[in-house]
């Protein structure tokens, strides 16, 4: 945002992490699960996703994982309301808002 890297989003007790490579990515949710344990927090993988904006590896995608658990990839994210849809470039999707708009 404005050339500032911005890692981690945060909203009430929702978090986005957001990393360039799945390497750092993994690790970014080594640390977030290391603070959990000593914070008394614990991180619901069946709540959680991993969602990509770029190019596709679906054929080698690769298993990540939060305290020792797996966590599912997704093609679409529903963060706050708002529908977002893999692809290679960042796209939100309004036919869901505007469908229950005039509903």
């Amino acid at each position: 945002m404005g050339g500032v890297y911005i890692g981690c989003l945060a909203y009430v007790d929702d978090l986005i992490l957001i990393s360039a490579s799945v390497v750092k990515l993994q690790k970014m949710l080594d640390i977030c699960s290391t603070y959990g344990t000593n914070l008394d927090i614990r991180f619901n993988p069946t709540k959680s996703c991993f969602f990509k904006i770029g190019k596709d590896f679906s054929k080698n995608v690769p298993a990540l994982c939060i305290d020792d658990q797996n966590m599912a990839w997704v093609d679409t994210l529903k963060y706050l309301g708002m529908y977002f849809d893999t692809g290679e470039t960042f796209k939100v999707n309004t036919s869901r808002s505007v469908r229950n708009f005039y509903a």
